[in-house]
């Protein structure tokens, strides 16, 4: 209507609240054409993109370079219009993902180059060689999740808004340089559903024990636990556990395999609720003759642990006691002549709860789980 205050039939692109700060002079471009684009899950692509599926977003998106960066943080609003939401379903639909049918279900990305090493924001580029970062105001690409999503992260998600028919994503950056929205479909952002801290599995007299550690959780399900025989080379499913499902707390998980054999491969797939799945790395375990021959006792104890060892060799043994979070909280080393040998540890020392003791005699390594009452 060609007037400064009536803004309703204006092409709304990017708005920024300073919040007091002065960014000198600004130069804002919002950039891209009509479309959505797949950000691919390569190795040889983007770094950010872990999830198997990839993701998908707006071809259309914003860059902004002010003289002098903020020195607190400030609030971005970025538009978008229905024939940008619908131009992302085409490309969900057209690559055989489930469509999105409410826009707060979308994720956006902001990409903060602190390191100046010239990221590309254009998403029909791939964002290659972009890594992930770890908070909103580090270097990378910062997912914001929906406004349902549970993370309580600092500034990890972004609030709904309209300004007369536009449709806008407000969120907090610290740092100027580019970004824009999109989705994978079903309330995915281009993340893992999980983030795996640890996956081990080791022999536990006579089971095989595995064991692994989440930092974060979104959409879980359950975790299945796979085996591979290094004889045969065939791949079985031999249980599953149930996942906290979402969290941002560090969650921790066991499962014992009763029937292992020799020599083995074991790895983790996490399935969350929309039947999507994915894989981690395999982790190998040989058992050995120490591995059947350690008794433990009594468990749970307050005071003191036996330790009865039958081995016909001299080996000299490192016992050690961590707790859940990975902490060594006691050693002990041993000159071990063979034969029968019991072995005490005082414990008086160490609070209720969980913890692992680990016997290395540098061939082989044992550990149990000791309860301290």
């Amino acid at each position: 209507n060609g007037t400064s205050s009536d803004y309703s039939d204006d092409n709304l692109l990017l708005a920024v609240k300073k919040n007091g700060n002065d960014l000198g002079s600004t130069t804002v471009t919002v950039e891209g054409a009509a479309g959505a684009s797949e950000i691919a899950p390569s190795t040889t692509f983007s770094k950010y993109v872990n999830s198997f599926q990839g993701w998908y977003v707006f071809n259309r998106y914003w860059e902004l370079s002010p003289s002098s960066q903020p020195s607190s943080d400030v609030q971005v609003r970025f538009y978008y219009n229905t024939n940008d939401f619908d131009d992302l379903n085409t490309a969900l639909g057209a690559a055989g993902r489930s469509t999105i049918s409410n826009r707060t279900d979308m994720s956006i990305y902001k990409i903060n180059d602190l390191n100046s090493s010239g990221y590309d924001a254009d998403p029909a580029n791939g964002h290659n060689n972009i890594p992930k970062a770890s908070a909103y105001n580090t270097d990378g690409a910062w997912i914001y999740n929906p406004p349902s999503s549970p993370s309580t992260v600092t500034n990890a998600k972004w609030t709904d808004g309209t300004y007369y028919s536009s449709h806008y994503f407000e969120f907090t950056v610290a740092h100027f340089s580019g970004g824009g929205g999109g989705a994978a479909g079903n309330s995915e952002d281009g993340t893992l559903p999980i983030e795996l801290l640890s996956f081990n599995a080791f022999a536990n007299g006579d089971i095989n024990t595995i064991i692994w550690k989440t930092a974060s959780e979104y959409n879980v399900e359950k975790f299945i636990i796979e085996r591979m025989d290094t004889d045969s080379r065939d791949i079985k499913q031999i249980g599953s556990v149930k996942a906290v499902g979402n969290s941002t707390n560090i969650q921790s998980y066991v499962f014992d395999d009763t029937n292992p054999v020799e020599e083995a491969y074991y790895r983790l797939r996490n399935v969350d609720y929309d039947g999507a799945t994915e894989s981690f790395d395999w982790v190998f375990v040989k058992r050995g003759i120490n591995n059947r021959m350690v008794n433990l006792y009594p468990n749970p104890t307050d005071n003191r642990i036996n330790i009865d060892i039958v081995d016909p060799q001299e080996k000299d043994l490192l016992i050690s006691i961590t707790n859940v979070v990975g902490k060594v909280v006691k050693t002990q080393q041993y000159k071990y002549s063979g034969g029968l040998k019991k072995i005490q540890l005082d414990i008086s020392d160490l609070s209720s709860g969980t913890y692992y003791i680990s016997i290395d005699n540098s061939v082989d390594k044992l550990i149990k789980v000791l309860i301290v009452k």
